[in-house]
């Protein structure tokens, strides 16, 4: 089975606004699993290249959205490289913890401080 790392990004599209702003997602493929999230970010319709799932143009809203995708890609690769150091196998759900920071095993506040 093969477990390459796939990141792609796309626009939600049915959710555009009536000014034809879509928000960005993202989407983790590991093997056949995959999962998806928010990029935190708006693109004008028009802006965007399904093909290549970045921002079409020189524009400054089309390069910073593009910069930013670029290091989300970039995080999001460094995570599972630290991952894999630890974890034999790891599915796109635990990239997505590591990536956004939240933590897999949380303790309440009195439990922590019964131990």
């Amino acid at each position: 089975m093969k477990n390459d790392l796939k990141v792609s990004f796309y626009l939600k599209k049915n959710e555009a606004d009536s000014n034809g702003i879509a928000s960005v997602m993202g989407r983790i493929r590991i093997g056949k699993a995959e999962i998806s999230f928010s990029a935190r970010k708006k693109i004008s319709l028009s802006l965007w290249d399904t093909r290549s799932g970045r921002a079409s143009g020189k524009s400054r809203e089309a390069a910073s959205l593009n910069r930013k995708l670029d290091s989300i890609n970039g995080l999001i690769d460094a995570r599972y490289m630290e991952l894999q150091k630890t974890k034999k196998n790891v599915t796109p759900v635990q990239l997505k913890a590591a990536f956004q920071a939240i933590a897999s095993k949380q303790t309440a506040l009195i439990e922590y401080f019964e131990n």
